[in-house]
């Protein structure tokens, strides 16, 4: 059940962070490089980010937090082009390995697209869809450690009244 929970939240994280924009990074066109390598979300946060990583001829989609990492797409990726411009690529999912893991996407095919430099996707779960932006190369998304209760000082806090008991008036009955 934690396991889920925890893969709930990183869905949720990731669906939070990508609305929030992000950056892109555009190549000058001059040198087209492969698309093999790995590759980074840029519009993420420390909470929940997703990577992707090329190669041969397969691509793999993984969710990423701090404390875990899921499958979310294994499928066909055309490696032939040279990055530059703008084109798609039709990845056909490998539908017997993603059964496997409960964040795996279920559809059979997904669309990226490559525009200057970034290689992005759609992202759907719980209801909600979001497109997800990657670049190539090392991962510049900084962890944070996750915070830990701290026991404030109290010298900075305004000193407190202590409390008077209350008034109470006693009357005789004649």
């Amino acid at each position: 059940m934690r396991k889920f929970l925890t893969l709930l939240a990183l869905i949720v994280s990731v669906f939070a962070l990508t609305a929030c924009g992000g950056s892109h990074v555009v190549s000058n066109g001059k040198n087209p490089i492969s698309m093999v390598g790995e590759w980074h979300q840029v519009n993420a946060s420390p909470d929940g980010w997703m990577t992707a990583s090329i190669s041969g001829e397969s691509i793999q989609v993984n969710l990423q937090s701090r404390d875990s990492s899921s499958i979310f797409w294994l499928g066909s990726f055309d490696t032939g082009r040279k990055s530059y411009g703008k084109f798609k690529v039709v990845s056909f999912g490998d539908q017997d390995a993603m059964k496997l893991d409960i964040a795996a996407s279920t559809d059979k095919q997904k669309t990226f697209v490559y525009d200057n430099g970034v290689l992005s996707f759609d992202f759907s779960a719980l209801g909600t869809s979001t497109t997800v932006r990657m670049i190539k190369g090392t991962s510049t998304t900084v962890i944070k450690p996750a915070p830990t209760k701290t026991s404030r000082s109290t010298s900075k806090l305004p000193a407190k009244k202590p409390m008077s008991p209350p008034k109470i008036t006693l009357t005789k009955k004649k």
